[in-house]
């Protein structure tokens, strides 16, 4: 089969919780390690260090990366209300998340295991209230600031609208972009939160062509492709693929956290089977991106 991902595109796996407990520990780090490579993945994967254990500190992230031959990808996360970058009493604390969270990249990247990129839903406070655009703008002008001090690109994720109050995100998002001149923002786009937001397949097309996509992530495809249970058209981006810059990566997220789907109820249901493990789920869509031509099979892949 032709692949339609570029030849040595490295598919990122995401951290998973079901195992974890309330924090990510080493054993789980090194279990969605082994699991991702018996899928046919490469092991690489995307990291939460807000979810980390006390165990799991940076070097020992780094060891883990190193005997496994991976490397991890940091995604940023500020954690609600109590970390809100948008209110006054907030603003410093969001701040200082974001720092330290850029400090764990940091020593990542000292070792070589990880690349100059951040990722994650860092405009916003998870499931906060709402701001004004002013505020907005002015946040991610931060943001840009801070990934050009360290010389590096932040993949922003625009989430849902239960997730994010943001207003129209993916719009808002590029229009703050554009405002600010932010050089070092792009998306990190989920096809999945997209499509939750009514985005077109012509607005990822626009973004490729402005070269505006640092991260393409594929959600829940496992449990229920999003595409027969939905009409997310997944296929559509599947054929796109092949556009993506140099150094996009790919990811996929078997939605596995107990908490959030807790908090969401029903709404989660209307995009996956939340019964099923994150572990389950992963083979699944390993079979999936096979199928499809995302990546190769398991003998071509291992």
């Amino acid at each position: 089969m032709k692949l339609t991902t570029p030849i040595g595109k490295r598919i990122r796996t995401h951290q998973l919780a079901s195992r974890a407990g309330l924090g990510f520990t080493p054993d789980a780090m090194i279990e969605l390690i082994l699991h991702s490579k018996r899928c046919g993945f490469n092991g690489d994967f995307v990291a939460v260090p807000a979810a980390w254990d006390d165990d799991l500190t940076p070097q020992t992230a780094v060891e883990i990366a190193m005997e496994h031959d991976v490397t991890i990808d940091i995604c940023g996360f500020l954690p609600g209300e109590h970390f809100s970058p948008l209110s006054k009493d907030g603003r410093k604390k969001a701040e200082d998340e974001i720092f330290r969270q850029l400090a764990i990249r940091s020593v990542l990247a000292k070792a070589g295991v990880t690349g100059n990129y951040f990722n994650g839903p860092v405009d916003h406070g998870w499931m906060n209230g709402v701001f004004s655009p002013d505020e907005y703008t002015s946040w991610i002008a931060w943001l840009n600031a801070a990934a050009a001090a360290d010389e590096i690109t932040i993949n922003i994720e625009p989430l849902n609208p239960v997730e994010s109050a943001v207003t129209d995100a993916f719009r808002t998002l590029h229009s703050a972009i554009k405002e600010t001149n932010a050089k070092r923002i792009k998306f990190q786009y989920d096809f999945g939160h997209a499509w939750k937001r009514k985005m077109k397949i012509g607005f990822f097309k626009m973004l490729l062509v402005e070269d505006l996509v640092g991260f393409a992530e594929f959600a829940n495809v496992g449990r229920a492709p999003l595409d027969c249970r939905r009409g997310i058209p997944m296929l559509q981006y599947i054929k796109l693929l092949s556009q993506l810059p140099e150094g996009c990566n790919i990811a996929t997220e078997p939605f596995d956290y107990p908490g959030v789907i807790a908090k969401l109820g029903s709404k989660m249901e209307e995009l996956c089977d939340t019964r099923l493990s994150g572990f389950d789920a992963l083979k699944r869509d390993a079979k999936y991106f096979i199928e499809h031509g995302v990546m190769a099979d398991l003998a071509l892949a291992a």
